[in-house]
């Protein structure tokens, strides 16, 4: 069995965008298509709802080639207990303000910027 991982936004932001002349984001891209061509495959990749619907905004020949790349991935399920959590945790402060990342059954690991 492979381990699991959660690919968030970013990630398909970066494996997908032109390369930035920005030196630290270039590194990004490029360590991100590293990653993908030689250890996606040794992973079972998955998303959420959440990660769909940002990675299809914005402009539409950007957002088809994000969506593209999760083709064959799982879409975790949410929880109602998951989003109850990340409530109290951003209630809390213990969580800066985002989409909630929580789901139901087990992710051995995330992959994000």
């Amino acid at each position: 069995m492979k381990p699991r991982v959660y690919i968030e936004t970013t990630i398909f932001s970066y494996l997908t965008a032109r390369l930035s002349p920005d030196l630290i984001v270039a590194g990004h891209q490029k360590i991100t298509e590293l990653w993908w061509e030689e250890r996606q495959p040794y992973f079972d990749c998955f998303i959420s709802q959440v990660v769909m619907s940002e990675i299809e905004r914005g402009d539409k020949s950007a957002a088809q080639r994000r969506v593209e790349k999760t083709i064959g991935m799982p879409l975790l399920n949410v929880s109602q207990a998951s989003e109850e959590l990340a409530s109290l945790l951003l209630r809390e402060g213990s969580l800066p303000e985002m989409p909630p990342l929580f789901w139901t059954g087990s992710i051995d690991n995330i992959l994000c910027y």
